[in-house]
């Protein structure tokens, strides 16, 4: 009988802890979300411009004095939200949540670097609309980015700059 009570306190004792693992978050490699492009910020400048024209951005504020581009929200919803955020960024976990929609703003600052070399810093806030499955409330939970819209500009910008 004492088997019997020893083995059924490892096997409780097993359980729990197999009952409690959790994955390990997603590792990410470091956010790359600055680049320096050699040229003139001139010529930067303008890349960066007709890139977000081209990619049909919302913009929200030019200042090309001090180097800034701001955005308005970019919205995506319907039946793909779940991949597009994935995609985009890390969501928060949330177990059995429905991700109803997604959304996005960027921050632009092109600086000069010296007279050949021109800094552009992309920060970008990613947002996701979530309706928990024990909560009644629905709320945008902010998600951390994984780098592909900054990428995105930075090849854009590349590919002018040739």
């Amino acid at each position: 009988m004492k088997r019997f009570v020893v083995w059924a306190t490892v096997g409780i004792a097993l359980a729990l802890l197999v009952g409690c693992a959790t994955t390990p978050p997603e590792t990410l490699p470091p956010l790359r979300d600055s680049e320096v492009f050699v040229s003139p910020f001139p010529k930067v400048w303008s890349a960066l411009i007709a890139t977000l024209a081209e990619q049909a951005y919302p913009i929200e504020a030019i200042e090309k004095e001090s180097g800034v581009v701001t955005t308005r929200f970019v919205t995506f919803t319907g039946g793909k939200v779940d991949a597009e955020i994935d995609a985009l960024a890390v969501k928060p976990s949330a177990p059995l949540a429905t991700w109803m929609s997604g959304r996005y703003t960027l921050s632009i600052f092109v600086g000069k670097t010296d007279s050949l070399t021109t800094t552009v810093k992309v920060t970008s806030h990613i947002e996701a609309f979530v309706k928990p499955l024990m909560a009644d409330v629905p709320n945008w939970v902010v998600c951390q980015s994984k780098g592909v819209i900054e990428k995105r500009l930075f090849d854009a910008i590349k590919d002018k700059l040739k």
